[in-house]
């Protein structure tokens, strides 16, 4: 599974709407987004916690109101879903950024009920895919992981789908997850040679801001 890291932002301004459907409309099986609440526990697509990077003005996305973070331009995670729906509704995963927050995870879930696509929600904090789980026992998820000691805790506690940064992973990790019916992901994985020795692993999902070269490398292998 290749997906479109924020969507296809060689189109699009990164985590966009217009990134989202860049990517749909370039076939792309799946597309990843960042979600954060606004003031009013709506999610939010954006990466950072605060706005400055995206949008050029101060403060936290926390501290603003869903209108007025729209009329900055960044869409809501029902502005995605709705816009993906309309088209082939790739799948969708969704990282939720902020550690346990009952109510936005609530919200989160409520806005991909709506989807009509696959959906994941993966995170760095396991307390959100346990909520995750509380409401919907069936959803896809993936622990995120960043170091050799968050992949030794992500490997002890059973979690079924692991997306780690991509030097984490290597042949024997492979081997021991999908040995044990565990699927194996990694992100973001953006240079050619990277690229191949990922699709070489065989891995189960490949995060990459060029999503059309991991395609055109992995179809030509």
């Amino acid at each position: 599974m290749i997906v479109a890291h924020r969507g296809l932002h060689t189109a699009a301004p990164e985590n966009s709407v217009a990134a989202f459907v860049a990517a749909a409309n370039a076939g792309m099986s799946w597309v990843e987004c960042d979600v954060w609440p606004s003031s009013d526990n709506f999610a939010v697509v954006i990466h950072d916690p605060t706005l400055e990077r995206t949008t050029g003005k101060p403060g936290e996305v926390r501290k603003h109101t869903l209108a007025q973070l729209q009329q900055m331009g960044l869409p809501s995670l029902d502005d995605v879903v709705a816009a993906l729906n309309e088209l082939s509704a790739p799948g969708l995963a969704v990282e939720i950024k902020p550690r346990i927050n009952r109510l936005f995870v609530e919200s989160v879930m409520k806005s991909l009920a709506g989807y009509d696509g696959i959906r994941m929600v993966q995170s760095f904090h396991d307390d959100n895919l346990v909520r995750v789980w509380g409401i919907e026992n069936s959803m896809h998820t993936a622990m995120l992981v960043d170091s050799a000691e968050d992949m030794k805790k992500a490997i002890e506690r059973g979690w079924p789908f692991i997306n780690a940064h991509y030097p984490l992973v290597d042949a024997e990790l492979v081997q021991r997850l999908h040995s044990t019916g565990r699927r194996i992901g990694a992100w973001t994985v953006n240079e050619p040679e990277d690229i191949r020795r990922m699709v070489g692993l065989g891995i189960d999902m490949l995060i990459t801001d060029d999503p059309i070269l991991a395609r055109d490398i992995s179809a030509s292998r």
